[in-house]
């Protein structure tokens, strides 16, 4: 974790040149080589202080997150058969009632997040892109980190007990 801390350019720009390459040799390649599917890409939509984690405490992961929408938003506009969705300005990432730990969410918001789909509602494209990111930052760098863990010490979560399952 020290070393992510304060990252040299360079250093972010190699992770981010990396992390691009893997979605383009992992995912948009199979895009490109199959105009006859159509693709269906979403980003999970984390509970909130994963985000804030990144974008307030992680400069590379926040960065490489961040390249990888701009990226796949941009990918959308060049090839019909692919659509790329993103949820981070939905106020469900807010409550942690929603989760059932930091990553995995109820099944309810899995159907939230198919009529979304279906309905063209949180669709990413260069258009809207950057309204996105900067919505999406703004929530994760506002997210008070300082306040749920006094609020998790408050239930007796603790850091010293692992990880713990959210109910």
């Amino acid at each position: 974790a020290g070393r992510d801390q304060s990252p040299s350019g360079e250093e972010i720009d190699r992770r981010i040149e990396a992390a691009i390459r893997y979605v383009d040799e992992n995912v948009v390649r199979h895009v490109e080589r199959h105009p006859e599917t159509r693709f269906y890409l979403f980003f999970p939509p984390y509970f909130r202080a994963t985000y804030a984690i990144w974008h307030q405490a992680r400069p590379i992961h926040s960065a490489i997150h961040v390249a990888v929408i701009r990226h796949l938003a941009q990918q959308a506009d060049r090839l019909p058969n692919l659509q790329v969705f993103g949820f981070e300005g939905e106020a469900f990432l807010d409550d942690i009632a929603n989760y059932k730990d930091l990553g995995h969410y109820l099944d309810r918001i899995d159907s939230q997040i198919l009529q979304s789909m279906k309905a063209g509602r949180n669709r990413l494209s260069g258009a809207n892109v950057e309204r996105y990111i900067e919505d999406s930052l703004q929530r994760a760098r506002s997210f008070d980190l300082a306040a749920l863990g006094e609020r998790l010490r408050e239930c007796g979560v603790t850091r010293q007990q692992g990880p713990t399952t959210i109910r």
